[in-house]
Formats: structure tokens, sequence, C-alpha cells
């Protein structure tokens, strides 16, 4: 971690499927979701993690390709998103 929080790919993984977002057959969707976020760059230059940004840009596109689009307009899924996250890292941190 060189300049503040990051997050890698199975972490981010793991968090979204501990919040029941996700599970392994939304692996494809998250690993373009986190590469998405780093505009998508050439395999050498691929990073190992995201940072605070790039995960909010990743966790947006996940909330827009897993969240009911029948129920929810685009907006209210990422807010959804969100706040599931953000419950989920508040009670994670203070327990």
């Amino acid at each position: 971690m060189l300049g503040g929080p990051t997050i890698s790919l199975d972490a981010f993984e793991s968090m979204l499927g501990k919040v029941d977002l996700t599970d392994e057959s939304h692996h494809v969707i998250i690993l373009n979701s986190f590469l998405n976020a780093q505009c998508n760059p050439v395999r050498a230059w691929e990073l190992d993690e995201l940072v605070f940004v790039e995960y909010l840009d990743a966790l947006a596109r996940i909330a827009l390709e897993v969240v009911d689009s029948n129920e929810f307009k685009p907006e209210q899924r990422i807010r959804l998103v969100f706040a599931t996250i953000s419950d989920y890292q508040h009670h994670t941190h203070h327990k």
C-alpha cells in the first residue's frame, strides 16, 4: 500500500460475497468491473489493487450489473450497493 487505502480483486470479490451482492457466478462481472475501473489497461499495466475512487467506480458498475433493473432505477441501484457496503464496513470495523 503506497499512497492510501487499496483493495485487491480477491478482497473485493470476497466482500461482495459476504454482503450477498454476488456469488461465484458473478466472477466475470466482478473482474470486468475491477478492470473497467482501471480504464481497461493492457495486461502489462493491470494493477493488483484499486485505489479508493476506482473502488467506488467498480462498486457502481457492480450495482448496475447485479441489482434488479426492473425494480430499481440506476441511481437507486448504486445507492443501494453503496449503503450495503457502508453498513458492512461500519459493522466490520466497530465490533
